[in-house]
Parts: C-alpha cells; sequence; structure tokens
C-alpha cells in the first residue's frame, strides 16, 4: 500500500521549506514560459476564423433577439424611452439560452425575472 507521507528534502533550502511560495513561483514559472506574445499570437491567428463565425452568428442572433423585443414592445405601446430596459432583459435571456446548462436555465430565467419585476 502507498503511503501518504511526503518525502522530506534531505537538503532543505529557505525556498523548499516554504511550500506556498514555490508553488507560486512555479506557477509563475508556467504562465510566463505558456503566454509569450509570440505563443499567444499565433493561437490567436490559428483560431481567427472560427472566432469571426462565433461572433458573426452570435450578433446575428442578438440582434433577432432585439428586432423581437422592439416588435413586442410597439404591440404592447411600451414607449420607445422604456425599450432600453427590455433590450437588457432578452440580452440576458440570450445569455443564459447560451451559456448555461439546460438543466440550470429555468432556475436563472427565474433570477432574471425576480431581478427585473423587483426593480423599482
Amino acid at each position: 500500500m502507498k503511503s501518504n507521507k511526503r518525502r522530506e528534502n534531505p537538503n532543505p533550502t529557505p525556498e523548499s521549506l516554504d511550500p506556498v511560495g514555490e508553488s507560486i513561483k512555479r506557477r509563475v514559472a508556467r504562465w510566463e514560459a505558456k503566454y509569450t506574445p509570440e505563443r499567444v499570437s499565433a493561437i490567436l491567428a490559428a483560431k481567427s476564423e472560427q472566432m469571426r463565425e462565433r461572433f458573426r452568428v452570435q450578433t446575428e442572433m442578438l440582434g433577432r433577439v432585439e428586432q423581437r423585443v422592439a416588435e413586442v414592445t410597439d404591440a404592447a405601446g411600451i414607449p420607445v424611452m422604456m425599450r432600453i430596459w427590455y433590450k437588457s432583459f432578452g440580452r440576458e435571456v440570450c445569455r443564459i439560452w447560451r451559456t448555461i446548462p439546460s438543466s440550470c436555465q429555468e432556475l436563472e430565467y427565474d433570477v432574471i425575472r425576480y431581478k427585473w419585476t423587483a426593480r423599482p
């Protein structure tokens, strides 16, 4: 059976006696190695077409949501000045639909419904 006891360092240094400091140094070193401008630039270049397409699709969907909100508020006789609040609500619903798993969506919708109906 494997022991859970940590191995003792035979030659402890001040750095090895501070496991938190060592952990932070390792994290910083990994981050610096990972996030060089050249590497980030190459990754973004490889993904740029996919990012543009996703942005286009999401922007078109958001435009359709805002258009429907405008149609509904017009039909309900809500003044144009008040439409901004309804568009904000529509954007929140759209965000939840895109980002929250379906099993949690109803709860999230209830939260924003409460938030917007409780506003003065």
